[in-house]
């Protein structure tokens, strides 16, 4: 059966037009008649054609006639089976340190985002947002990766990693290498991206620098919307330590009685339901911000009616994610289980950080906040 403008193939090679159809293209017929074809309709290589008895093989084609005078029982290299038996041994052993940390290497991922913030060719606003990408990086990290490492530690099992670091070992160059990129982080904001933003007219003040119009409109501001979601919790031998929900913002305030008691630790929790950055009038282009805990702290003493506020910090806690994930250091449950509720189970703390502003600085018979109250804040 045959198609109009297509060539009859035969089993003897030959290609003929059929009858009362269009002959085919010359291009077409050019080739067919140049390459002959064998049974089946198969094309035959030229080189068969020409010579049929497998004889000396071109005098053009180097690789042909290598082939060609290799013995029989030699067969080319690119046709060699691979070796089955047993490879021979190194010379030398491989070098100990030939495996990178996983966490260390996690950490130098980090860093490249911090180095992309403290590049001044990246424009302004870029900067702040790789600053803010590299804080939200570090807490998951200890929240998933360093929480493993201390549970590894603390069931006592004899895992090291493949670089041969034991849990302990680990955490100890985390903290070198975190306090560092820390370091570089608030640099970077307090020196470099916070004065180019004040300079563009965005500016984050302090309670001080604001003007006594400003306060006014700011205490209406405080007792409207964020007294009421206020809720100062005090400790002391008769109250247990109140319970601190991970990545929360909390005030540690030391308060003490007027009349001669003694100083008492109390918690205020910033709450996440109001705006973290309080808008002041802005004027022209010119945007001033007051962070919420400067508010809360300028007004501790309606929180604590009748006792006198010794000093106050700011602190965060972040705690261990009760979640497994595929390659966590110490996996708690199955992949893809859910998570358990804040307070339950055992959400162990895996890292404070407190903040540099604060009131009250300690004199020089009085030590720092840190270590008075450094216990309590451990049990939270």
């Amino acid at each position: 059966m045959t198609f109009p403008g297509f060539p009859d193939t035969r089993d003897d090679g030959g290609v003929s037009s059929s009858a009362g159809t269009t002959p085919p293209h010359p291009r077409r017929a050019g080739i067919a008649d140049a390459q002959p074809r064998g049974a089946a309709g198969r094309w035959i290589p030229r080189a068969a054609v020409e010579d049929p008895g497998g004889g000396s093989p071109r005098p053009d084609d180097p690789a042909e006639t290598a082939v060609a005078q290799a013995p029989p029982s030699q067969a080319p290299a690119g046709d060699a089976p691979p070796p089955t038996g047993p490879l021979p041994p190194l010379d030398e052993p491989l070098p100990e340190d030939r495996f990178l940390n996983r966490e260390l290497s996690w950490l130098d991922f980090n860093a490249r985002v911090l180095t992309l913030a403290e590049d001044p060719q990246t424009p302004l606003l870029e900067r702040a947002k790789f600053l803010a990408i590299f804080a939200s990086n570090l807490d998951e990290f200890y929240m998933v990766r360093v929480a493993g490492l201390k549970r590894r530690m603390q069931t006592g099992l004899p895992i090291r990693s493949p670089d041969g670091l034991s849990a302990r070992e680990q955490l100890e160059l985390i903290a070198e290498r975190t306090a560092d990129l820390v370091g570089r982080h608030a640099h970077c904001f307090l020196r470099e991206v916070g004065p180019a933003l004040a300079e563009e007219g965005v500016e984050i003040v302090r309670w001080s620098d604001l003007a006594a119009a400003e306060r006014d409109r700011l205490r209406d501001y405080f007792r409207d919307q964020v007294f009421p979601v206020l809720t100062p919790l005090a400790f002391d031998p008769a109250h247990p330590f109140p319970y601190i929900s991970g990545l929360s913002l909390n005030l540690a305030v030391v308060v003490r009685d007027p009349d001669g008691g003694g100083e008492l630790f109390a918690r205020v929790k910033v709450p996440n339901n109001v705006p973290r950055l309080v808008a002041i009038e802005a004027s022209g282009r010119v945007h001033h911000f007051l962070p919420l805990e400067e508010l809360i702290a300028a007004h501790l003493g309606a929180l604590f009616s009748g006792m006198e506020i010794v000093e106050h910090h700011l602190f965060r806690v972040t705690r261990h994610r009760l979640r497994s994930r595929p390659g966590d250091p110490c996996p708690r449950a199955g992949h893809g289980q859910p998570r358990r509720a804040a307070g339950s189970g055992s959400a162990r703390p895996v890292r404070a950080l407190a903040g540099v502003r604060g009131g009250g600085p300690p004199g020089p018979q009085r030590p720092p906040f840190r270590a008075r109250h450094a216990p309590t804040l451990r049990r939270g």
